[in-house]
């Protein structure tokens, strides 16, 4: 199956404000396995982006995936983690 790759997203509409987050797991082929959207609650925008991560991971875990390569687009929420 090879790597398993996790790609999710957040956004807020205001900030704080509306947000939103979705994801989808592939495997190394870029095959669909999983996809996910949700409501995460009023927050700003970089808390939508980490909700969003931790929904896909908890649902990834939840599905049984694990060893799963993580990816978002918010430069700022990577230096958290690292952090």
């Amino acid at each position: 199956m090879g790597e398993l790759k996790l790609n999710t997203d957040g956004s807020s509409r205001g900030n704080p404000g509306r947000p939103g987050g979705g994801g989808v797991l592939r495997d190394g082929e870029g095959k669909l396995l999983l996809a996910f959207s949700t409501f995460v609650g009023s927050c700003t925008s970089i808390q939508a982006e980490a909700r969003a991560l931790l929904f896909g991971v908890n649902l990834c875990i939840s599905c049984g995936y694990v060893g799963v390569h993580v990816e978002v687009d918010s430069f700022v929420l990577v230096q958290i983690l690292q952090h």
